[in-house]
């Protein structure tokens, strides 16, 4: 595996005279060996986490070896770590999900035999899928512990989110081949805590906790016209199209569930997702799911739903890539989301894609993306994998100012011979070495609780000002450096990536910041 082209600088903002800078990044990475597939991606503050399995094979999905690559990264945006660590498990196994909270936690389905670490995973019916979870060291590729049952029909885990507040992680899936599964698993230990079994569901494509209603979580899948949610009957409004995109509040402590919407849809699938989840005080989140459009009679979309009846309007191809949570520590639980989409009548090769939240803002790419397309999103970057025909066209960041026109070749990949390839960007901070012009100190780092102590040199000339800068390099907030120590409270600002900057006699200094 190599690391292909080099980053791009593409503009830069000034933080303030001559020491930091931001500047935007976008990188074309990884071209990987043929014959694999890629079926899962996960990055959180430190790491990238990639899972693939060897193409082929006889079920649906396919399962295979599972082949983990663990990638350190840092700053700026996408410079991965070449030395990768490389975690092979061998047997009959399917990735579909990972979440990372110390451990990193693969979730998805296997048939056969799977060897996990010490565990080996023993299915009941080699023609079915059965549901797996395991707790792994990243950094060792050590499995701390496995959850698995064998099962007579085919009954997977397809989404998986950690909810740190809680400690509990939550699996949504299959549950037998007519019915939705929704379980909760201590993420310590992988003990079973509870778990329902949804007759009548076709599939649960996707659960989290919504802290607007503590207790309760937000559900989705396919059900069928004429199907049935814990007695409830499918609420239908035409067209009857024999399946239906529903959502639904399920509440764990009593079982009890209530339709808030569905949706008449094209076919069956794993499509519908919650993509953003706030606490705000009230209702506020999105939904997608692909419908019937009448207007657009056949087309299969996905549309944006918020509670507050919002939605996308226009007849867009729409998808949205997996989620991270940004802080889901004390109740403040909230999703950020990618999306891309097409739009008709244009090139059916162009891909738009919007990141809220991200500097970056807006890409538009064309030509070499074939297929589905993977994502991870942090605070400060982003990651797509997909099927490249060799050449990646990328156009222009508004919010950047322009982008030029920019293509990427990747080698030894064609249009008959596809390789999967890895595509990252971010807008980060630059400035002089680790900016220290001017020494000092600040701890914890990463804050957790929203207080973190500066700590000067010794030999510190005073008067010294401290700000807390975001990464376009404007001021949130500033004060007086003490001798010795300052403590700095920072509650008023979300999780993410910061610059604290010092200025005084003796020059400037500029230190990385992340709040969690």
């Amino acid at each position: 595996m190599k690391k292909f082209l080099s980053a791009l600088g593409l503009f830069i903002l000034g933080l303030g005279h001559q020491a930091a800078q931001a500047q935007a990044l976008v990188h074309a990475l990884d071209v990987d060996s043929s014959g694999y597939e890629w079926t899962a991606l996960h990055s959180d503050l430190s790491q990238l986490y990639i899972s693939t399995r060897p193409e082929g094979g006889q079920t649906t999905p396919p399962t295979g070896d599972i082949r983990l690559r663990v990638y350190p990264h840092g700053y700026p945006a996408g410079q991965l770590d070449p030395a990768s660590h490389t975690f092979r498990y061998p047997g009959q196994a399917r990735v579909m999900r990972m979440a990372s909270a110390g451990y990193l936690y693969l979730a998805g389905g296997y048939n056969g035999t799977t060897i996990l670490g010490g565990d080996t995973l023993l299915a009941q019916n080699p023609f079915a899928l059965d549901p797996f979870l395991a707790a792994i060291d990243p950094n060792s590729g050590t499995v701390a512990w496995t959850w698995q049952r064998p099962a007579p029909q085919n009954n997977y885990i397809h989404q998986l989110r950690h909810v740190a507040d809680s400690g509990q992680l939550i699996a949504s899936g299959l549950g037998d081949d007519v019915s939705g599964w929704l379980a909760a698993f201590d993420a310590q230990t992988g003990q079973l805590l509870w778990e329902k079994l949804l007759p009548g569901v076709r599939t649960l494509s996707d659960a989290a906790y919504d802290p607007s209603h503590p207790g309760s979580l937000l559900i989705t899948g396919t059900i069928d016209d004429n199907g049935f949610l814990n007695q409830h009957p499918t609420p239908v409004s035409p067209p009857a199209t024999g399946y239906r995109s529903f959502l639904a509040r399920y509440y764990p402590a009593n079982d009890s569930a209530l339709f808030l919407e569905s949706l008449p849809y094209i076919s069956f699938d794993f499509t519908p997702a919650l993509t953003k989840v706030h606490k705000n005080g009230s209702d506020s989140y999105l939904w997608t799911a692909p419908f019937v459009n009448n207007s657009v009679s056949g087309m299969a979309q996905l549309q944006g739903r918020q509670w507050d009846g919002g939605r996308d309007t226009i007849a867009h191809d729409m998808y949205f890539l997996p989620l991270e949570c940004r802080d889901c520590q004390g109740g403040n639980q909230y999703f950020d989301f990618m999306r891309y989409y097409k739009t008709p009548g244009f090139n059916p090769n162009l891909f738009n894609f919007d990141m809220e939240n991200s500097p970056i803002g807006h890409l538009s790419m064309s030509q070499g993306m074939i297929g589905e397309t993977l994502g991870a999103l942090t605070a400060y970057e982003f990651f797509l994998a997909f099927e490249s025909a060799g050449a990646l066209a990328v156009q222009g960041i508004p919010s950047a100012g322009r982008l030029p026109d920019t293509s990427f070749l990747y080698a030894n990949a064609t249009p008959t011979a596809r390789k999967w390839v890895l595509f990252s960007g971010g807008l980060l901070p630059l400035s002089v070495p680790e900016q220290q012009q001017l020494a000092f100190e600040v701890y914890p780092n990463p804050v957790t609780d929203g207080r973190c102590m500066l700590r000067l040199a010794a030999d510190a000339a005073l008067p010294l000002r401290w700000s807390l800068r975001d990464v376009q390099g404007r001021v949130l907030q500033s004060g007086t450096a003490e001798a010795g120590l300052t403590e700095l409270s920072l509650d008023d600002w979300a999780a993410g990536l910061y610059l604290l900057q010092l200025d005084g006699p003796q020059g400037r200094g500029v230190k990385k910041l992340l709040l969690r």
